[in-house]
């Protein structure tokens, strides 16, 4: 099979066939459809996205934040997380974005938990990525991933990105 392009990837969107992830060393995924329960959850989470009630100046992350938007990770990786945090606003591009993301949130549909929890957050966190914060809904709780490790906790709850912003999760 040929190696897909972004145009073959642009296509596949536009027909909102599927979701395509390619990861480092040729790793292909691939992702049914979000589910309109998992739109809401990416929904309620990016209203909730703020800076931090202890940022006191105007310095630090715009708390710029996209929704299923392809991004080209230093890696060559090709992602599309459900929600990307920004320190500033990305480029007005057609084209995948190239800037890392200061935070990345995942909502894990069903059977795509092992994707969302053990594939994805070593490649985001390689790649230079503070933050990856992995809800699951069904489950009422959340996974927050950073360099110096890893913390589970029950949603509801409000979380502390690294680069000043915050965001509530209801689930």
């Amino acid at each position: 099979m040929a190696a897909l392009t972004e145009h073959d990837l642009d296509q596949l969107i536009y027909d909102r066939s599927v979701r395509l992830l390619m990861l480092r060393g040729g790793r292909t995924l691939w992702e049914a459809a979000p589910s309109p329960l998992h739109q809401m959850v990416i929904d309620e989470i990016r209203t909730s996205i703020r800076p931090t009630a202890q940022r006191s100046d105007a310095s630090g992350c715009g708390c710029y934040h996209l929704s299923d938007v392809y991004i080209r990770l230093p890696d060559e990786s090709l992602v599309r997380p459900d929600i990307a945090i920004f320190g500033e606003q990305p480029p007005r591009q057609r084209q995948a974005l190239t800037l890392v993301p200061a935070a990345i949130i995942e909502i894990i549909s069903p059977h795509y938990e092992t994707k969302d929890l053990e594939e994805l957050p070593p490649v985001y966190l390689a790649n230079g990525i503070a933050d990856i914060l992995v809800i699951d809904a069904d489950q009422r709780q959340a996974t927050h991933f950073r360099s110096s490790g890893t913390t589970r906790f029950p949603i509801p709850a409000t979380i502390d990105f690294e680069c000043g912003c915050c965001c509530t999760v209801h689930g």
